[in-house]
């Protein structure tokens, strides 16, 4: 089995871009860098998120993808879907730490925390 056969959903990463405004002042945009990205999703335990809270995150999330999918502590991630559902999932969520899963360079461990 390989990791693609246990990715159940996709998912959109966007990038902050800065421009400047009439008067000189930077506005932060969001444009999608990459977007139909294979992916898995699950809510994190109690225990886990008291963990990651050590560490100085607020996660809620975990997400899993091919390591070949560029994200950055900068980025957020939205339109979660599972291969199952017709919409997309409108949350929005924040990227608090990428890991390179045994530095193997081939799935991605992305902690998140869901915006309000």
């Amino acid at each position: 089995m390989s990791y693609e056969d246990l990715m159940n959903s996709t998912m959109t990463v966007q990038s902050p871009t800065v421009t400047l405004d009439a008067v000189g002042g930077e506005v932060q945009t969001w444009a999608e860098s990459s977007a139909g990205n294979i992916c898995r999703m699950r809510l994190l335990s109690n225990k886990e998120r008291s963990v990651t809270g050590r560490e100085g995150n607020v996660s809620t999330h975990r997400l899993y993808c091919l390591a070949t999918v560029t994200i950055t502590e900068s980025d957020r991630i939205t339109n979660v879907k599972k291969s199952s559902e017709f919409g997309a999932d409108t949350r929005m969520f924040d990227v608090d730490s990428v890991n390179n899963v045994d530095e193997d360079d081939r799935v991605m461990q992305v902690d998140l925390t869901q915006r309000v």
